[in-house]
Order: C-alpha cells, then sequence, then structure tokens
C-alpha cells in the first residue's frame, strides 16, 4: 500500500511541474494582478562563502584540490581583483516565486552591501545598465534584458520592471530556513497554487493515460477492462494526492563535518488528510525482524510501517481495486507469455500466482508490512538471511508448492526437501542447488553447491542462503518477535566488500582504483544510505553518501578519464 501511494506522490509531483511549464508560458508576466502575493516556490543556496568551501570539499574527491578558492581567483582574475564587490557573501541568497492566485512572478534576490559597486561589475562584462525611474535599473544583456531594484539590504532582479512592484518581504528568513541544512534546497507550497493549476494537472494526466490507454494485441476484454479500470482509479488516486499535499522539498548539502554528502526529498500533507495520516504511520516504526538486519552486513535493509484500522479502512477499496486489477492482468500474461506444454501445467501456474496474490492482498488488508535481511560478504563467501511478516503465509507455502510439482520430474531439478526440519514454531523446507564445476567464479564464492531454506510460520517467512544458512536462519528465528525501533524504511550498501570482490571476479583499472580509494581513504565510511522516515510532519527520503563512496567515484571518474586519455595515443 505504501509504495504505491509514494509512486502516486512522485507522479502527482511531476504532473504539476508539467502543468506548471506548460501554462507558465502562457501568462503574460506584464500584467501582475493587485492580489495579495503569496509565495509558492523557493529556490534558496548557501552564502558564497560557504558554497566555497564545500565546492572545496567535494572537489578534492575528483583530484581538483582547493576548486572553490580557484573559481574565486578566476573570477578576481576576470573582475579585475574586484570579485563580487557588494554583494554580502556571508548571506544565503535565492529566488523567490509569488503567486496572485492567477500568475506566478519569479524574482531573484540577492544581499547587497551596496549595489552600485556591484552592478559596476557588469561593465566589466559588455552589459550595459541605464535608469528606468521608481529606483529600477535595466541591465542589457544579450538578446534581453534584466530589471533589478534594491529594497533595504536587498537587491531584487526580474525579467520584466512590473514584477518588481511587489517584492517579497524579508527573503532572508525564507532562504535561511532552508540553508540551515542543505547547501541548495527548494521547496514548493502547493497549498499557495492556485486551484485552476491543480486541474489543469489532473487534466493532462488524465489525457495522457487515455492515449495510452488502448486494448493490446492478444489481451483479454477482461484484462483490459480490469487496467482501464485501475487507470481510472491511479487517476483519481493521483488528484487526491495534488489537494492534499501541503508542501513539497528537496534539498542538497555537503557534509564536511561528518564526511559525506546527502539528497533529501521531503513532502507533507494538509492538516486532517490521508496523506497526513499516513505520514504519522513513519513516526513509531518498529520490526519484529532486527535480527535478520546483521551488523556489519554488506547490505542491510528493512521495510517496516503499520498502519492502524482506521487508516487502512480508508484505502481498502482502492487496494481491492488494485489487486482485482493486478490478477486480472497477471492471469492474461500468463496467458500470452508462459509457455507451458499443457492446459493443466498452465492452470497450475495460475493457481500458484492466486495464491500468492491472495497473501499478498492479505498482508496489505492488515495495513502491516515489515521485512527485514541482509548479504553477507565476508571471508570470500556469500551468505543471506531474511524475514518478514505475511498474512496467510500457507498461501505462499501452497504457491511453491505448485511451482515444484511442475519441475520435480525433471532429472536436473535438485529436489526440494520439503519439513526438513522444524524451529520456534516455523517448518523449514530445504534445497540443494549444484554449482557448475565450471563456474569457478561461482564456486569461489558459494562452493559446489547453494544451500536454501525458507522457513514458514503461521504469519511469518523466512529465508537463509549460502555459507551457514542453517545455523544463520535459526539464529534468525530465535532471535526475532520484540519489537524494535527502526526507520520505516533503510537500504544500507557498503562498497567495500562488493567492489573487493567485483575485482577479483573481473579485475580491471577501474574497479581496482575504486577497491583502492575504499581500502586507503574511507576507513569503514564506504556506505550508501538510502532511508525513509517522518521529520518535523513530514515524510523525508533521503540519499546518503559517505565519504568513502565519494572517494569512490572520484577515484573512478579519475580513472576513466585516464584510460580516455591513453586511448587518444
Amino acid at each position: 500500500m505504501h509504495n504505491s501511494h509514494h509512486t502516486k506522490v512522485r507522479s502527482a509531483v511531476a504532473a504539476l511541474m508539467a502543468a506548471l511549464v506548460a501554462v507558465g508560458s502562457q501568462v503574460s508576466t506584464a500584467q501582475v494582478q493587485t492580489g495579495e502575493m503569496k509565495p509558492m516556490a523557493i529556490v534558496a543556496a548557501a552564502n558564497y562563502d560557504q558554497l566555497l568551501a564545500d565546492i572545496d570539499y567535494l572537489g578534492q574527491f575528483g583530484g581538483q584540490v582547493n576548486a572553490g578558492q580557484q573559481m574565486n581567483n578566476m573570477l578576481l582574475l576576470f573582475t579585475q581583483n574586484k570579485g563580487l564587490q557588494g554583494l554580502d557573501k556571508t548571506k544565503s541568497w535565492g529566488a523567490v516565486v509569488q503567486t496572485d492566485g492567477f500568475q506566478f512572478v519569479p524574482v531573484v534576490c540577492l544581499p547587497v552591501t551596496d549595489l552600485k559597486s556591484l552592478l559596476e561589475l557588469a561593465g566589466m562584462f559588455q552589459m550595459a545598465t541605464s535608469d528606468v525611474g521608481d529606483g529600477i535599473t535595466e541591465i542589457e544583456i544579450p538578446n534581453q534584458s534584466l530589471y533589478v531594484k534594491q529594497v533595504g539590504n536587498w537587491a531584487f532582479l526580474a525579467q520584466e520592471p512590473e514584477l518588481l512592484a511587489n517584492t517579497p518581504e524579508n527573503p532572508g528568513a525564507m532562504f535561511d530556513a532552508l540553508t540551515a541544512d542543505y547547501d541548495v534546497a527548494a521547496r514548493i507550497m502547493l497549498q499557495n497554487l492556485p486551484e485552476m493549476y491543480r486541474s489543469i494537472a489532473v487534466e493532462q494526466i488524465r489525457a495522457g493515460a487515455e492515449q495510452g490507454l488502448t486494448q493490446m494485441e492478444g489481451e483479454s476484454d477482461e484484462a483490459f477492462a480490469a487496467r482501464r479500470d485501475m487507470t481510472e482509479a491511479n487517476i483519481e488516486q493521483i488528484a487526491q494526492m495534488i489537494n492534499e499535499i501541503d508542501e513539497l522539498a528537496i534539498g542538497f548539502s555537503a557534509d564536511a563535518e561528518n564526511g559525506g554528502a546527502y539528497l533529501d526529498f521531503l513532502y507533507s500533507g494538509l492538516p486532517n488528510t490521508q496523506l497526513a495520516e499516513s505520514i504519522k504511520v513513519y513516526e513509531s516504526a518498529q520490526t519484529q525482524f532486527a535480527a535478520c538486519m546483521g551488523d556489519e552486513a554488506a547490505i542491510r535493509f528493512n521495510i517496516s510501517v503499520n498502519s492502524p484500522p482506521e487508516l487502512v479502512s480508508q484505502y481498502k477499496d482502492q487496494i481491492k481495486s488494485q489487486m482485482d486489477s493486478a490478477r486480472q492482468q497477471v492471469m492474461n500474461a500468463i496467458d500470452q507469455e508462459v509457455e507451458l506444454p499443457t492446459e493443466d501445467a498452465k492452470q497450475t501456474v495460475k493457481d500458484a500466482a492466486n495464491d500468492l496474490l491472495d497473501a499478498l492482498e492479505a498482508t496489505a488488508m492488515s495495513g502491516r508490512m515489515d521485512m527485514a535481511g541482509h548479504v553477507d560478504l565476508s571471508g570470500n563467501s556469500l551468505s543471506l538471511v531474511a524475514g518478514g511478516f505475511a498474512k496467510d503465509s500457507s498461501k505462499i507455502e501452497s504457491a511453491v508448492k505448485k511451482i515444484v510439482s511442475l519441475v520435480e520430474e525433471d532429472p536436473n531439478f535438485p529436489g526440494v526437501n520439503w519439513n526438513a526440519a522444524s524451529h520456534g514454531g516455523t517448518t523449514i523446507h530445504t534445497m540443494a542447488i549444484p554449482v557448475p564445476a565450471d563456474e569457478t567464479e561461482a564456486r569461489d564464492l558459494l562452493g559446489d553447491q547453494l544451500d536454501v531454506a525458507v522457513a514458514m510460520g503461521d504469519d511469518v517467512v523466512y529465508v537463509a542462503v549460502g555459507t551457514g544458512y542453517m545455523d544463520n536462519l535459526k539464529k534468525a528465528i530465535d532471535r526475532s518477535g520484540a519489537a524494535t525501533k527502526v526507520q520505516p524504511m533503510q537500504l544500507s550498501i557498503a562498497l567495500t566488500p562488493i567492489m573487493q570482490m567485483a575485482a577479483q571476479a573481473e579485475p580491471n583499472p577501474v574497479v581496482d582504483s575504486i577497491v583502492d580509494a575504499l581500502v586507503t581513504k574511507s576507513a569503514g565510511q564506504d556506505h550508501l544510505n538510502m532511508s525513509a522516515q517522518a521529520v518535523d510532519n513530514k515524510l523525508r527520503f533521503r540519499i546518503e553518501l559517505e565519504e568513502g563512496v565519494l572517494n569512490a567515484f572520484g577515484a573512478a571518474a579519475m580513472s576513466a578519464r585516464m584510460q580516455g586519455a591513453g586511448a587518444g595515443f
């Protein structure tokens, strides 16, 4: 339910941006209304000195030491040692898009100590300036003009002088609110977006969906009807999201103090809406499968969201509609794309698919999503452990047995050891998959066979693969059950063991340079982390690159450049 929910948010944002571009090009910026101006979008950047420091920090990973200072020196060179004179380099700056309910009014806002000195730089770049009255100066640049007006300690720039009639009040406060956490950020207040643009966005979505909604070759009438119904339901959900989103924000920051960088995407819902209630669910995430996450594994993940019954009831019809449509489309795909020797075999696959979809629907209707796991690559071997909640897990077991029944007569199929063991209220099934003798790299990692174990209980499923699989499985079962507070969604990938394995499998200069950078420079800070959590009534998705990852990217780029330069000789 929640993955679909986030997809709807992304679709809603994309539709709004498309609508703004399409309609904004038709709005006459010369006819500014006199209604109350409200900020609709803010783009902010940290102060000049901070940006140079961050460029210095990031540049070193690509071999550009003191890159920020070099940029500043170049600017001094082109401006006869004046630099950005007149600009207040200690304050954040940016742009504000205001709306009066009819149109958008974009204005760039620069903090200044001496606007006259700053404008002198225009002449040094062959741009003429002239006073056009009302305290407004025109700057002539190739093919167009810009207009600037000073109010207090701020210089406001726009493409038309009329746009400077209602400049934003206290833009510094708006910028500081963003640059407190980010070097560069943008914030969109959708509650201030004129209603007509919301309607345009929804209509664009509907028109685009209808253009692509034609019955495909081989698609049954039932499958087409189900797909059409799901498309219409998705449009309605996106329309709902557009009307319920309060604010959107995106921000990037280089974190020299802690080492690394991160990119955030945030959104919030209007009070007393389904979206706002959905975000609250992420404030107190817990998992019963923390033991499956491992401590120092190469890959660790969990998805843990528990929605209250009253929220699930609001989405119940949507879930049912989506599952019905998905079921019909799966059946149609099996009919059209799956080649099986008999109709009985095809029916068996359909029955197995229905069992899996039954389990998925039951789990979605419960409002609980809880799974966790890890992949360990230590000791030149591979092991995987994962566990999760599954409402009506017997359906999953039934589906597996039906699929196995289709291949168990094949002499090359290794077979499944059903009910091989029981542990902690689960029944364990095992399988040993031979690794071909000529697959030397796979054998180095897995041995002569890949061991797999699946444990199923009343509402849980565990999977263990690879080295120590049975011990790992039993430990995970024994240590699971107690609720542990976690981030609702997270994925952590340690690059060092993964890249070391890649280097062993197929050595090449780029991979070798990455491994060297990770081993010599990362000091364990080699993780790429992705997470989602509720922060200040907003849902925040974060992509974080630790310093070792930045070193790895830089090493890869430099190695690739060197190879490219060498290829030219």
